[in-house]
């Protein structure tokens, strides 16, 4: 088999250079339509949300690990809440198996908004939580069905004394 020797660099006339530039000013106006039609046409997100459910978006910047996911895959919701009425912090499994519908930002510039599919129960749990805490996503196996049942907060004094939650497995159905 015969090497290829490496194209040298093709050298240039200003003429020429000028003559490109020209004609990338005047396509720039038709590639910026071009884009915009081509995001217009895009299938709105709605379409990937199925009746009863609900796409319930956050800004990344606002929750830990939500930067790095990608529609389709499988997440858990962590809940880190303060009780208003006793000032004590504690930490809970707030939803399981949840789906993401699209993490991306709506316009260049704007922060990234993970979308998750819901339930319009769980919208309202997520939304209440959000509001008082702070949420944490961990990235699942989309083919692991199981949730973890009859769980208590955990607070700091856990974590410390090295006490694990006790859980109960249970499989579930796939959302």
């Amino acid at each position: 088999m015969m090497a290829l020797a490496p194209a040298s660099p093709r050298v240039t006339s200003g003429a020429e250079d000028a003559a490109f530039a020209g004609t990338m000013k005047r396509l720039a106006p038709v590639l910026l339509l071009l884009s915009a039609a081509a995001a217009l046409a895009a299938e709105p997100l709605a379409a990937d949300v199925p009746k009863k459910s609900r796409g319930f978006s956050l800004e990344t910047s606002t929750v830990t690990g939500g930067a790095v996911l990608r529609p389709k895959d499988h997440v858990d919701v962590i809940a880190v809440v303060t009780d208003p009425e006793t000032s004590k912090q504690g930490t809970v499994l707030l939803l399981q198996n949840v789906v993401v519908l699209g993490n991306a930002s709506p316009v260049t510039g704007e922060p990234r908004q993970l979308t998750l599919l819901l339930i319009p129960d769980e919208a309202l749990l997520l939304a209440a939580a959000h509001q008082n805490g702070h949420l944490v996503v961990t990235l699942r196996n989309a083919d692991d069905a199981h949730t973890l049942e009859g769980q208590t907060p955990v607070t700091v004094k856990n974590v410390i004394a090295g006490e694990p939650p006790r859980f109960l497995l249970k499989p579930t159905a796939k959302r």
